[in-house]
């Protein structure tokens, strides 16, 4: 009888043992770690900023602008700019002033549009000068025009460019040179959201400024906005 209770804690020992053995093993299982190692690259896409022209505020690109003026002969007469937006960026042509005398004016107005995924900043903006030349405006005499007076018709433009947000800049004299702001805020773009441009040029009112006495041809420097992800500092 004692012998078989000896065998039988003998037993339940051995069995005990084997049971705490298991646990053991489990336990340093569930114990563990998971190491994970990663390194996060940040790259941002250039497509996600993008910017458009377009001639009303929910257009969605290319299209045409109708000049308008108090006159409406002078806005019958000036072709319609095209709007244009390419893989380079926006781009504005075929503005076609038809002036008269001093006091003309004519206007293109259109909408820049945020379509992005960044807040854009206006760096700056101007006109180039006319390709070949150092103007940005270039008026050439017809037959039987004088060139001095021909000078004095060309000194006599202004040029405004009007932002929606209030800022806006102008040139008396556009004649002798490329002509460029850089802007003292960024006017910043959220996305989604628009501002409207106005390009405008009038023909002087100053006493300086003579009618010419026959016909002349004028071209006018490309005219560019600059955009940039980043504000100015």
């Amino acid at each position: 009888m004692l012998n078989n209770k000896y065998k039988d804690k003998r037993i339940f020992s051995v069995i005990l043992l084997i049971f705490v053995f298991c646990l053991s093993i489990g336990l340093a299982l569930f114990s563990s770690s998971l190491n994970i190692k990663s390194t996060t690259t940040v790259s941002p896409s250039k497509d996600n900023f993008k910017l458009i022209a377009t001639c009303t505020y929910n257009g969605t690109g290319d299209c045409e602008v109708t000049p308008t003026s108090d006159d409406p002969v002078l806005a019958e007469n000036s072709s319609k700019a095209v709007i244009e937006n390419t893989t380079n960026g926006m781009v504005i042509r075929n503005l076609n002033f038809y002036l008269t005398k001093p006091g003309d004016k004519i206007k293109y107005s259109f909408y820049v549009r945020n379509n992005g995924q960044y807040t854009a900043y206006m760096k700056n903006y101007g006109v180039r000068n006319v390709e070949g030349t150092q103007k940005v405006i270039k008026c050439t005499p017809g037959e039987g025009t004088s060139e001095s007076m021909v000078s004095s018709f060309c000194s006599g433009f202004s040029l405004f460019l009007n932002f929606s947000t209030g800022a806006s800049s102008s040139s008396g004299v556009m004649y002798g040179g490329a002509w460029e702001r850089d802007l003292n805020s960024s006017l910043p773009m959220s996305p989604n959201s628009y501002r409207q441009v106005s390009i405008e040029l009038t023909y002087s009112t100053s006493s300086s400024v003579v009618r010419v006495d026959g016909p002349l041809t004028v071209e006018m420097g490309e005219m560019y906005i600059n955009y940039s992800s980043v504000p100015n500092s």
